[in-house]
């Protein structure tokens, strides 16, 4: 019993360990990528003027475009009443329409307000209000701290009174996932077509995301042969072990019919006994496969990429469930070869 329970435990520890280190390394990978790339899609101009207005409606009009914002970029002084930070570069966009085009969390903007981040919210003293200085002109605005804002400083077009508003030199876009090879292909076609060698350039953060998920992917497929082999080990060795106590114990199995218990209760009985073999085997497989495959995981990636944990529950429900189909499955012969014996023959068994 101890020998196949830890073939199991083996066979389904693997197959989870595979799992977990595959979701964590792509929830890591995805968690990089959005912090370090807001959306899917970045177009940014190659000129100092800024992107054109048709350059601005023909990524909205691209078949598989969610949604799109379009945002400049001041350099400006901020001075709170306990920091000033010089050169910071504040964006200009429509918070709504910049919510709807990045990947992070719902967020958040009063009106007339400077947005910040958590980092640099507190880098300036949790301030209430902030002077905003450019070029001589001095803007004292409100403060809004929103967590999860994905840019350092946000402040809407009309709310921002420093001169002229400045150009929009990006536009971020939220793509259909299923189609972003497709919507990424027509997005550099339509700018080449509108500005030629003067293009803007097409930065697609999302393909990277896809090709970590066709690597992860593949890994997948070998977790699925690896599934295979847990199952035939699960089947090969508790209807093995099973077989050997019926013949251990034909003479138990006797006394047991011989006193009023029925053919199915000893099936019952063995199939009872499969299954705790099966969970046993499983749970203690699934626990040592989540610890061994965080820890793998943490080495390889947590060094240098930002580490989130990633469990696959579905695996592990699938683990579970075909470990106790195949603990049933497997308690099937044994059980017939125990209930075919007839009882006088089992009684006088050595």
């Amino acid at each position: 019993t101890a020998a196949t329970t830890s073939a199991l435990v083996i066979g389904v520890g693997l197959v989870v360990m595979m799992a977990t280190g595959a979701a964590t390394a792509r929830a890591t990978l995805s968690s990089t990528l959005d912090s370090s790339f807001p959306a899917d899609v970045a177009v940014a101009a190659t000129v100092g003027s800024g992107l054109t207005d048709e350059e601005i409606a023909a990524v909205e009009q691209v078949p598989g475009v969610i949604a799109s914002a379009a945002a400049g970029e001041a350099m400006v002084t901020i001075r709170s009443a306990g920091a000033v930070a010089e050169f910071e570069h504040v964006f200009v966009a429509d918070p709504v329409a910049l919510g709807a085009a990045v990947n992070s969390r719902p967020f958040e903007v009063p009106g007339g307000h400077l947005a910040m981040d958590d980092q640099s919210f507190e880098r300036l003293g949790a301030p209430a209000e902030v002077d905003l200085a450019l070029d001589g002109d001095v803007q004292t605005v409100p403060v809004a701290r929103v967590r999860d804002l994905p840019v350092t400083f946000l402040i809407a077009p009309a709310d921002l009174e420093l001169g002229d508003p400045p150009p929009a030199m990006m536009i971020l876009a939220d793509v259909d996932d299923d189609r972003a090879d497709e919507v990424v292909g027509d997005l550099r076609q339509a700018m080449s077509d509108l500005s030629g060698e003067m293009a803007p350039y097409v930065e697609a953060p999302i393909e990277m995301r896809a090709m970590f998920d066709q690597i992860i992917d593949a890994l997948l497929a070998v977790l699925i042969g690896l599934l295979a082999v847990a199952v035939v080990i699960a089947l090969v060795g508790v209807a093995n072990t099973l077989s050997l106590s019926v013949i251990e114990r034909r003479r138990e199995h006797g006394v047991l019919r011989a006193i009023g218990v029925t053919s199915p209760q000893v099936r019952q009985m063995l199939a009872v006994e499969a299954v705790l073999i099966a969970v046993a085997g499983a749970v203690i497989g699934i626990l040592l496969g989540v610890l061994t495959g965080l820890a793998g995981s943490a080495i390889l990636l947590g060094g240098t990429l930002d580490f989130t944990v990633g469990i696959d529950w579905w695996v592990m429900l699938g683990c579970a469930v075909i470990a106790l189909v195949a603990g049933l499955v497997a308690s099937v012969l044994p059980a017939r070869t125990a209930t075919r014996v007839p009882v006088v023959v089992a009684l006088a068994a050595d």
